[in-house]
């Protein structure tokens, strides 16, 4: 997969945009995931969910009022058959174990972004050029036999 063909303006704009406006319902309904599914993939999306974790009084999050160790996070992960589970289900994809290993692999393909209060719109842009420069990177590393979304 070649970046010129993805990291284009105009799917830049369309990541964006699903960013920004993802967020905002998210901050409104405080529960859930969504995901935005790159033009005919069906092995991995990315997704925009509730993630704990992240310390309480942290100011460069968004965090969830409710339980403000868990924030607003962005990331490309491994779709499932529903997008109505938690963020925090959805798993990562998972680089594949030395064939000299005697253990499956545990390192993942993460590409977390943590939403911050009041982003621009340029923030959003960027942080969408950066999601489709991954997601190309992504499918390479598959393609190679280097990554697996099991």
């Amino acid at each position: 997969m070649n970046k010129k063909d993805i990291v284009i303006k105009e799917n830049i704009e369309a990541v964006a945009k699903f960013l920004e406006e993802t967020t905002a319902y998210l901050v409104e309904s405080k529960e859930g995931s969504c995901n935005f599914t790159f033009a005919g993939d069906q092995d991995v999306a990315l997704y925009v969910g509730w993630a704990g974790g992240h310390a309480a009084d942290e100011e460069t999050s968004i965090h969830l009022d409710s339980d403000p160790t868990y924030a607003l996070e962005a990331a490309i992960k491994v779709r499932q058959d529903t997008d109505k589970l938690d963020y925090e289900v959805f798993g990562y994809p998972r680089y594949v174990a030395d064939e000299n290993a005697t253990e499956q692999a545990e390192e993942v393909f993460d590409t977390t972004a943590v939403l911050t209060p009041e982003m621009t719109k340029k923030e959003y842009s960027d942080m969408a050029k950066k999601f489709l420069e991954e997601y190309v990177n992504l499918v390479n590393a598959h393609n190679k036999g280097d990554i697996t979304y099991e």
